[in-house]
Order: C-alpha cells, then structure tokens, then sequence
C-alpha cells in the first residue's frame, strides 16, 4: 500500500498542475513489446474516457486513448510509429544568450507600465472645513522592450518501442542553430492537436540534419518509462475529431 501510494504521487500531481479534471487509472494485461505499443487500463466509459483523450504519469505524456469500453480502455503509445502529435521547444535562457551573442536579430515586444503617484496637499484658508486635504494624482508611462520568446514547433512521431521520437519542425530554417540537445518538449496545444498545451513529453537527445536535405531532425527520448507504466491518469480533454481521425 505505501508503494502503490508513493506511485500515485507524481501521477495526481502532474495531471492537477495540468489545470484539467483527471481520472487515475491502472495498467492491467501485458506488458508493451516489440510486437505491442498499446497497454490496457482498467478504467472506461463509466467514468467520461473518450477516444483521444491524452494519457500521462508522473513524469509525462505516454499516448492517447484508442478504444473505450464501459470499464476498460487501450492506451496506444506514444513510440508507436502511427502515433502523432504536435510538440514544442522553448529556447532556454542559454540559448537565448547565445544567439543575442552571435548578432541574431530578436523578435521584441514593447510593453507599457502605467505608475500612478499621490500626494496630499492642503486646501486654500477660506475652505469651509479648516484641516481638510486633497489629493492630486499624477502618472508615469514607461516603456520597456523585451525579447520574445523562441519556439519551434514540429509534429512529434513515433519509431516504435525502445527506439526515441522524431520531430519535424513546422519551419526548419532555424531549428539546427536554436534547438540544443537536452532542451525540454511539450506539447504544443492548438485546436488541431490531440492534446492540451504543455504537457511534458522528454528531452531532445539529438540534433541531426536529413541526408540529402536541410530539415531538421530532433530526437526525443520520453521522460516516462514505457516499460514500467502501472497507475497512469487520463485527462478528460476532449480533441478535435479532425485531430482523432473520428
């Protein structure tokens, strides 16, 4: 019981940080294998499941609902080569500072910040209440510029069990300068995509160019373990059906 508690930890914790209602479940039957890149769990239509909702564990996403039952659901896996969906990399602050260094021109944002300032000063001798005060206002408009954000966004492919995931970025102009192995991948979001916006997925291992051309390719190793699922929970995030193939 303490085991199975300490399991469940960073499982409710991830799926509450993620801001949507989440239902736990358990990996019962067989294990993935080279031949398997689906689980089943033990949870179904009876508590709201449906075809397409994303699946996570404490550490991150896994797959996606594929078929549903009144008590039981198939989870296909995110390294199954049929599986797809749409993933991002944030530039860290390194990666920022690397490129501010080599001369890059950054996208920037113009903010403005309203200060607003009191005083009080005393009212001319001939008011009718002697002592009383007034307050004048005045304000201040600052201008500050910042740097945006970079992101590059691709669709994220399975290569099958063991073997790590492949993204391809919507525009791959920049990805080999700006994606560095170790940055963090999440899900992208989108009314499109079978997920919601920032679940975590893995890191990038690896940065490689396509024989023959200049698209980018980002492998990506999950964070979760695959061979080792037990309690995992199922956000009730309902996707596009164009996105599910409904």
């Amino acid at each position: 019981a303490i085991l199975e508690a300490q399991e469940l930890l960073p499982v409710t914790q991830l799926a509450s940080a993620l801001g949507y209602t989440s239902v736990v479940a358990q990996v019962v039957g067989d294990s993935p294998s080279n031949f398997q890149s689906t689980v089943e769990i033990n949870v179904g239509s009876s508590r709201g499941l449906r075809v397409g909702m994303p699946v996570t564990d404490g550490a991150g996403l896994i797959g996606r609902i594929t078929k549903v039952f009144p008590d039981h659901s198939i989870v296909l896996l995110a390294t199954d080569p049929s599986y797809a969906i749409a993933a991002q990399i944030l530039a860290t602050p390194e990666e920022l500072a690397e490129v501010i260094a080599s001369g890059a021109t950054l996208p920037r944002i113009e903010t403005i910040a309203v200060t607003t300032t009191s005083s009080t000063v005393p009212l001319p001798f001939d008011a009718p209440a002697p002592g009383a005060t007034t307050t004048t206002v005045a304000s201040t408009t600052t201008t500050t510029t910042v740097l945006e954000i970079i992101r590059e966004t691709g669709a994220l492919e399975g290569q099958g069990i063991g073997r790590p995931l492949v993204l391809r970025f919507t525009d791959s102009s920049s990805a080999v300068t700006s994606v560095r192995v170790g940055a963090i991948v999440d899900t992208a979001g989108g009314n499109s995509s079978l997920a919601p916006n920032g679940i975590p997925i893995g890191i990038v291992t690896r940065v490689v160019t396509e024989t023959g051309s200049s698209n980018a390719v980002v492998e990506v190793t999950l964070n979760a373990r695959l061979d080792r699922l037990n309690f995992v929970s199922v956000l009730l995030f309902e996707p596009n059906p164009n996105a599910v193939g409904l």
